[in-house]
């Protein structure tokens, strides 16, 4: 799933364009996004962007994605989002 959309015009090169490309596939996967321009994914892009200004690349960007933004994003079956310290059923 391509960045560029997201990225605002801020200038990265082809290669780190790349990289980000990949980790925003593999988060979205990981996380159980279906690839559309929507507020999660735009979310999931925005936290990619920003780990990579502060130089976190390679698969560790996608890692560090993940850890971020699922707490946040966990959806229960009653559709009510759960959180990391919520041990109800």
């Amino acid at each position: 799933m391509p960045i560029t959309p997201y990225l605002s015009g801020q200038p990265f090169d082809p290669e780190t364009i790349h990289d980000m490309s990949l980790a925003l596939t593999g988060a979205c996967k990981a996380l159980g996004l279906r690839p559309k321009d929507d507020a999660i994914t735009r979310q999931v892009a925005k936290k990619i962007i920003n780990l990579r200004q502060r130089g976190v690349s390679g698969d560790e960007l996608r890692n560090r994605t993940i850890i971020e933004i699922k707490p946040s994003h966990t959806v229960r079956p009653t559709g009510r989002r759960a959180h990391a310290t919520d041990d109800r059923p």
